[in-house]
């Protein structure tokens, strides 16, 4: 299960240990559906916490998330640390700090 090994490895692991927890779940060949990704647009500024969990609202209702489901975000440090109290009320939600630098060209 991946958010047992979120929560134990936080950010010891790679896409070597990501590749096989995949197959130790899903047997070679197996058709399966693909996973939702979202890569966020431009919008308001995320230099307050307000805006950043705004955008994890619209996302997270966007995805019809069941009761079971988690909401993964992928982030720089700065939205990261916006995000934190955010995650504390919302259970659903894991955090991944990225190891990238975010640039206006992307």
């Amino acid at each position: 299960h991946f958010g047992r090994m979120l929560e134990t490895c936080i950010n010891e692991f790679d896409m070597e240990d990501m590749q096989s927890k995949i197959t130790q779940q899903i047997p070679m060949g197996s058709n399966i559906s693909l996973s939702n990704v979202v890569i966020l647009e431009p919008g308001k500024q995320l230099n307050c916490d307000d805006n950043v969990h705004a955008a994890c609202e619209m996302y997270h209702d966007d995805l019809s998330l069941g009761n079971d489901d988690c909401l993964y975000v992928t982030c720089d440090q700065v939205i990261f640390g916006r995000l934190i109290s955010y995650k504390e009320a919302h259970s659903d939600v894991q955090l991944i700090l990225g190891q990238w630098h975010i640039s206006k060209d992307m």
